[in-house]
């Protein structure tokens, strides 16, 4: 892990260090997070979200993946609206350009879930992950089937009918 850390851009490496200096401040227990403002709460939510955000961009997706899942079990935000769009954009971003469309899907279902939990919780503001769910829904719609789908005894007689034409 170092080796691949002195690798990265001296911006990159400086953006690491202080978000884990930040976030070692903040990294309260579940009763300290009872006790913060809303105001207070949202600032540890962002501090924490910009440095997954950083770890994807700048070292691993798997580290920015292990933060998120910290994040979630603390508790952080859990009401907030803007870490399951976090996630969810993380997880639509999942193995960059080169994926698959199958593997795309598959990153598309993971992210509406997160919403949908999100949801569930009453996660405020509720209408932006609302409209981030729709917009997600809509990239991923497939167009609809035919109305009415030919049966196989009438393909059949459209084969007949053009084998008796020859």
């Amino acid at each position: 892990d170092s080796e691949f850390q002195s690798n990265l851009p001296f911006f990159g490496q400086d953006l690491l260090r202080l978000h884990r200096r930040a976030i070692s401040r903040f990294d309260y227990d579940e009763s300290s997070l009872r006790l913060l403002t809303k105001h207070q709460m949202n600032c540890v939510l962002g501090i924490w979200l910009s440095y997954a955000r950083a770890q994807a961009t700048f070292a691993s997706r798997d580290d920015a993946r292990l933060t998120y899942d910290h994040i979630k079990k603390k508790g952080i935000g859990e009401k907030d609206a803007s870490l399951y769009i976090a996630i969810a954009e993380f997880e639509l971003n999942s193995g960059g350009s080169s994926i698959g469309h199958n593997e795309s899907l598959q990153n598309g279902e993971r992210a509406i879930e997160i919403l949908r939990i999100g949801i569930s919780k009453d996660a405020s503001p509720l209408e932006d992950l609302r409209d981030k769910l729709k917009m997600i829904e809509r990239s991923l719609s497939i167009p609809p089937m035919p109305a009415r789908t030919p049966t196989f005894q009438q393909c059949n007689k459209v084969s007949q009918r053009l084998d008796n034409r020859s």
